[in-house]
């Protein structure tokens, strides 16, 4: 910004103008009245000094402008790093990321997110001031993406595109077109940033404007700027999901953990004993498991509980849950079920076993489980009487089998 005396500068100009052009008026008509001279002098004083403050006061006003610009776009990524810490969704995360970003980028009216996903295709993640309902069910290649085209592939920079429709009829087949085009139909404009993390592709951020050449230089560096702070904000949210999902879940079977899963439980059976539920409640352990450790290895091991993981929940219906309970020993919920209803189904699985044995090499083993049920309702009130309630009902009935069938 100027100091105050180049701003002052002009009205010196101007009044020493407006003065000498008085004294000429005067030594060339001295007849002419003072007030007439007053006038004339004051008119000339401010026609000169808006000629000398015109370009100045542009180039004033364009500094005032960055520098309002440069502050509201710090406090903007201020918002959006506190705010983001707050968030434990993902889709809540992705809608801040554009919101903040409309706010932190001048002209910007709209934005989407695109992710990658498996091979070479991306997805919408996320929009603002487009319809989401559209753009979710488009899927594009990513050879047809801005930052691809522009970059020949290398995703090294930030790119704009002043013609968006005419760039998507070039690259994307008719039907996509269209339906890209009913949801951005107001897009005229599009600033575009690959987003890399730990140095891989990982999606593009568009930022949108409905007039025709909105972006430039400065637009490039503040999306750039913004882009870095979001990576780092993406990186801290994954990490977070990756200790909560550590805290609920078994590593080895992607199950609920124990911890988890009594949790839950507990909060069922806080609402049967409202009379609002009831359910049945299955423990189970693997009869194989032994045999399977014992003769190929604690790995193959490994696998009997993952291929029992897979199949048992292959079969769970909606609200029903499924735990790793500790070794080999399982437990599933299935709320709102009767022990009439459940006990079939657990017959089944047992069946699919039986159908689909697990291969170990050349050798292949079925899995075989034993199980107790126990249905609670409003009389159950603590889980771990349950659940003793359960491993009884499944001893007795692994005694029986191991005395009708001699398996152990």
């Amino acid at each position: 910004m100027d100091s105050p005396r180049q701003t002052f500068i002009p009205y010196v100009f101007g009044a020493a103008g407006a003065i000498a052009f008085g004294m000429v008026l005067l030594f060339l008509f001295p007849a002419v009245p003072a007030w007439l001279v007053l006038f004339l002098t004051t008119m000339a004083t401010g026609i000169l000094i808006a000629g000398f403050e015109h370009p100045h006061y542009l180039a004033y006003r364009q500094q005032v402008q960055r520098k309002n610009e440069d502050l509201h776009f710090k406090d903007v990524i201020y918002d959006f790093v506190v705010e983001s810490a707050k968030l434990d969704k993902r889709e809540d995360l992705y809608n801040l990321i554009l919101q903040k970003a409309v706010e932190a980028i001048p002209n910007a009216k709209m934005a989407s997110l695109l992710k990658v996903t498996e091979g070479c295709h991306m997805r919408f993640e996320a929009a603002y001031g487009h319809n989401m309902d559209i753009l979710r069910t488009i899927e594009l290649n990513i050879e047809e993406t801005f930052s691809h085209v522009l970059t020949n592939g290398k995703y090294d920079r930030t790119v704009i595109v002043n013609d968006f429709h005419a760039f998507n009829q070039k690259v994307l087949d008719e039907e996509r077109y269209d339906t890209l085009n009913s949801a951005t139909e107001s897009v005229e404009s599009i600033i575009s940033a690959p987003v890399l993390i730990d140095s891989k592709l990982w999606g593009m951020i568009n930022i949108d404007s409905d007039a025709f050449k909105s972006f430039g230089q400065e637009h490039i560096e503040r999306l750039g700027i913004f882009v870095n702070e979001m990576c780092k904000v993406i990186k801290i949210f994954r990490q977070q999901e990756l200790n909560t999902w550590l805290m609920n879940y078994d590593t080895l079977t992607s199950l609920l953990n124990r911890r988890h899963f009594t949790e839950l439980l507990r909060a069922d059976l806080a609402r049967a004993k409202e009379g609002t539920l009831s359910g049945t409640l299955v423990s189970m352990d693997l009869d194989s498991f032994k045999h399977i450790n014992d003769q190929f290895g604690h790995l193959n091991g490994d696998q009997a509980l993952v291929h029992f993981a897979n199949g048992f929940q292959g079969h769970l219906g909606e609200g029903d849950y499924l735990s790793r309970y500790g070794g080999d020993e399982f437990v599933a919920v299935f709320p709102g079920k009767k022990s009439s209803e459940t006990e079939p189904l657990i017959r089944k699985i047992q069946h699919h076993f039986i159908n689909n044995p697990l291969c170990l090499g050349e050798h292949c083993e079925i899995i075989r489980f034993s199980y107790g049920l126990i249905e609670f309702d409003r009389d159950f009130n603590d889980h771990t009487k349950i659940m003793q309630l359960a491993d009884e009902a499944m001893y007795e009935n692994k005694r029986m089998q191991k005395s009708t069938t001699g398996h152990s």
